[in-house]
């Protein structure tokens, strides 16, 4: 049977079988809008799943009880009895296992992935705790399906939340001459490519770091952090990729092509401090 007609002018075109939605993601807050400016878009040829990633703490009401707060680890910024949850990650409790030996944390390798190319990044010169296990005190390498948030001498409640999400889709027929495809690309300031395409050296999923409390007695004006990372357009392309199964797909062969150049369209912060 024939595509209709928007369909076989997106195959023509070239669009992805694949697509990776996540513009802007901004602090991960809820309702947070994702978009692209009038007349750019991702298409995807005739999709049928949607597969989506939660990331999510419930610190409102983590033991149903229905009281702010709930059972803390000891690593909580919250003082005794707040109102407020004080874990802003998940929390390396002492629950998790670490290895320094063998490297590895609850028995997966650590792979923290900060560049010794101060240039790039200057997480590892400044010793951020987080491209070290010993001083790694919580995120993402703490935070897998099912992790249990409490000490191990805290019980955990039995309590199971109910969860669900609503989402929405605003789409419309590709017309290739009144929309732009747009490419994505991600820069991590741990100085590595933290969302691009398959077969770039630099990938990287460590995309974490700390934000190092400033020492007692700090002058509030004088308590900044700050990180620095350098890098170039190259940095976030693969030699070459699969458009149409990568979702991701940033090929430096087909920018080079072009002439070497991107046109920046938009760009965002998206933080995992």
């Amino acid at each position: 049977a024939a595509l209709p007609a928007a369909a076989a002018a997106a195959a023509a075109a070239g669009a992805a079988h694949v697509q990776a939605f996540n513009e802007h993601n901004g602090n991960e807050a809820r309702q947070s809008f994702h978009g692209l400016p009038a007349g750019y878009v991702q298409p995807v040829l005739s999709p049928v799943n949607f597969v989506f990633n939660p990331m999510q703490i419930n610190t409102l009401n983590p033991d149903g009880s229905g009281k702010r707060g709930g059972p803390l680890p000891r690593s909580s910024s919250a003082p005794p009895n707040a109102e407020y949850n004080g874990i802003l990650e998940c929390p390396c409790t002492t629950r998790v296992v670490k290895d320094l030996t063998k490297g590895t944390l609850d028995g997966r390798p650590f792979r923290p992935g900060c560049t010794s190319d101060e240039a790039k990044s200057d997480l590892l010169a400044r010793g951020n705790p987080t491209c070290n296990l010993s001083s790694y005190a919580g995120g993402m390498e703490c935070c897998r399906d099912g992790a249990v948030l409490l000490d191990a001498d805290q019980e955990q409640p039995t309590h199971v939340d109910e969860v669900f999400f609503k989402w929405r889709f605003y789409h419309e027929p590709f017309q290739p001459s009144r929309h732009t495809p747009l490419i994505h690309l991600e820069w991590a300031v741990n100085g590595c490519d933290s969302g691009g395409p398959r077969g770039n050296p630099r990938d990287c999923a460590h995309i974490e770091y700390d934000v190092v409390k400033a020492p007692a007695g700090t002058p509030a004006d004088k308590a900044t952090h700050t990180v620095t990372s350098h890098f170039q357009l190259r940095d976030m392309l693969a030699e070459d990729c699969d458009s149409l199964g990568d979702e991701y797909c940033a090929s430096a062969r087909v920018a080079e092509a072009r002439g070497g150049k991107v046109r920046l369209i938009m760009a965002g912060g998206h933080p995992h401090p």
